[in-house]
């Protein structure tokens, strides 16, 4: 039998100030122990469908696989979960074609799934995951965005990359095409670790050394999230902001 991961989580989604809609999704599946989270673009009503689809059919699938992914081998699981992000990539893409207001929808999406000796990570665009342990905070995602490639083929720096006017345009995104290929990776997690959850209407606004302060700062995860939020809107708030923490017990 799987032996289960106990942990507490606290999840928000604002819209901001200046966007008319909340494009953003995210959800918990206590059954399969998954948490996702999803920023969708495009299209005039498509990026609110193109998150919510992504997240719902992901959480059926995998909840339909999860007696074969506790005991599948490495490979077995990559492969099994980029099949599955393959097949809810179609769903999206296929769905967008049908509708014309929904043409060009497409969106982020980011995973954990925690198994009871590591935990799984995949990834498409660029909402991201943290990992805080201890006083330790790093990113566990990499950006799927222009800025992000030019980064790493031509040296990029990061002052170039707040000046350059495409620095946002993602590379990766699910839906928008007929194939995806997600970023897979496994960690390791221990008690206390703390992991962020994030939309770009957060990491746009708030920095690292930020977020990091106010998650080794507050005194719940209600609070943290709630200051994260605030703090984003207070700087400017011009995208939905949507965080999701997981504290490992």
């Amino acid at each position: 039998m799987h032996k289960s991961v106990n942990f507490d989580y606290f999840g928000l989604s604002d819209i901001g100030m200046v966007r008319s809609r909340n494009e953003d999704f995210w959800q918990v599946n206590l059954t399969s122990q998954v948490v996702a989270i999803a920023d969708g673009m495009g299209g005039h009503l498509g990026g609110d469908v193109a998150s919510h689809e992504a997240i719902i059919n992901l959480m059926e699938m995998i909840d339909a696989q999860q007696p074969q992914l506790v005991r599948f081998q490495d490979d077995q699981y990559r492969k099994t979960v980029r099949d599955i992000l393959s097949k809810v990539n179609e769903l999206i893409y296929d769905h967008s074609l049908m509708e014309s207001h929904l043409r060009g929808m497409g969106t982020t999406l980011s995973c954990m799934q925690f198994l009871a000796s590591k935990a799984w990570v995949f990834h498409v665009g660029d909402s991201r995951i943290y990992r805080l342990r201890e006083e330790e905070f790093c990113c566990l995602t990499e950006d799927h965005s222009l800025a992000n490639r030019l980064k790493h083929r031509y040296g990029l720096s990061q002052q170039l990359d707040k000046l350059y006017p495409y620095r946002h345009i993602l590379t990766n995104v699910l839906g928008s095409r007929p194939h995806v290929v997600p970023d897979i990776r496994d960690i390791t997690y221990e008690e206390k670790d703390l992991f962020l959850f994030c939309s770009d209407g957060l990491t746009n606004m708030v920095s690292d050394r930020d977020m990091r302060d106010i998650l080794l700062s507050s005194s719940s995860l209600e609070e943290s999230g709630n200051l994260l939020i605030s703090l984003a809107n207070s700087r400017g708030g011009v995208d939905n902001v949507t965080i999701v923490l997981v504290r490992i017990q």
